[in-house]
């Protein structure tokens, strides 16, 4: 059952949790302009006799020097308990905070892409409270985080915190752009997740309604911020976190790191950019092999129902008719130059979401979809 919460009824929902939690010391995580909005409303519901620690100014992705900084405040502190509120990237900290909080950076470094659920036993309450309407991160099994330009996880159930709370309201103040953004990464993880190898019944009922819902709300969420439209889009984006805790990602996100590491393309814009462009990339390969990848051909086709379309290249048509009615330029030339797209194509893209993908993408592929993005004409061609 979904049960989000009013704005009037949030501190309410804090003390019970912290109660239950039994919190001493807590350290608050937090975003900066966005929080002032609602901080007397959250700081207010911790109780005068729990001591409260504050943790903010972060970069715009997850660093391992921000984890660092956190982790050995919470250490000197003896905190109990952590609370973060903000998007994906202050809630990937506090994450990783809550079950790496004892380590130095030596261990950290040797934990990175590995299971660290052995050190759940010492791992700190957790309650996570999302402004944003996009990564799910809340019921994820992984944390983001970089360390240079590399971008790496932490995974384990260890990392799903133990309580959260949904209040739309809290998004309300986002830009257009952040919530088109966050709307585009719940729709790809979505699509992604009922395509992936992982992919099970389960996970896809979730996916499809995460679908269902964007495709049905994000326009009116996008002009109006209506109550209702924000509530469906927070709890698309709760489902499509439980749809990729089961199946994780593959080739559009795959591709999206670099964009967003090298040329600071926001996450979700960097996932739509390219997502178009996998529906004609799925279409050329179907129909060069026409006995091939049964259950890609049966999972595409309760996407493209999802979308209410018949093909691949409808399928394209209308997410590229999205991202244009609610104003947002997805062609990669908008963002990169010509020059910028050749070094692009030399990168590393993470291998651990290209071998989830349904069938195989190498170099050649990965240029010609993002030749593709680059120049619009010479895809539809």
């Amino acid at each position: 059952m979904y049960d989000p919460c009013s704005l009037s009824s949030l501190g309410a929902s804090i003390k019970r949790i912290l109660h239950t939690f039994n919190t001493k010391k807590v350290l608050l995580i937090h975003g900066y302009q966005s929080f002032k909005d609602y901080e007397s409303v959250v700081t207010d519901a911790i109780a005068p006799d729990i001591l409260l620690f504050r943790a903010s100014g972060f970069s715009l992705y997850p660093e391992l020097e921000d984890i660092l900084n956190v982790a050995n405040t919470a250490r000197l502190e003896g905190i109990d308990t952590v609370i973060a509120i903000g998007g994906g990237t202050i809630i990937d900290i506090a994450k990783s905070v809550s079950v790496l909080w004892q380590q130095e950076a030596a261990t950290m470094l040797s934990l990175l892409d590995t299971d660290i659920d052995f050190l759940e036993p010492q791992r700190l309450k957790l309650l996570t409270i999302p402004t944003t309407c996009g990564t799910g991160a809340e019921v994820t099994p992984f944390a983001v985080i970089y360390d240079g330009a590399a971008k790496h996880s932490f995974y384990g159930n260890s990392l799903i915190p133990q309580q959260f709370i949904h209040c739309p309201p809290l998004a309300v103040s986002l830009s257009n752009e952040q919530i088109a953004v966050g709307a585009f990464d719940t729709l790809s993880q979505a699509i992604e997740s009922i395509w992936s190898k992982g992919s099970v019944t389960a996970s896809r009922e979730y996916a499809g309604e995460a679908v269902r819902l964007v495709m049905d709300n994000v326009d009116e969420a996008v002009r109006t911020r209506s109550p209702k439209a924000m509530t469906c889009l927070m709890k698309a984006s709760f489902l499509s976190g439980r749809a990729i805790a089961i199946t994780k990602t593959t080739g559009p996100h795959a591709l999206s790191y670099p964009l967003t590491r090298k040329f600071s393309i926001p996450h979700g814009l960097a996932v739509m950019i390219t997502l178009p462009y996998f529906f004609l990339f799925h279409d050329k390969i179907l129909n060069l092999e026409d006995e091939s990848y049964p259950v890609l051909r049966q999972h595409l086709e309760y996407i493209l129902g999802l979308l209410n379309v018949k093909s691949g290249r409808h399928a394209f048509e209308v997410l590229c008719g999205l991202a244009a009615r609610i104003n947002v330029d997805i062609s990669l030339s908008a963002y990169i130059s010509a020059g910028d797209l050749a070094v692009l194509q030399q990168c590393n893209f993470n291998e651990d979401r290209l071998r989830n993908h349904p069938v195989t993408i190498n170099r050649s592929d990965i240029q010609q979809i993002f030749t593709s993005s680059f120049d619009r004409l010479s895809a539809i061609a």
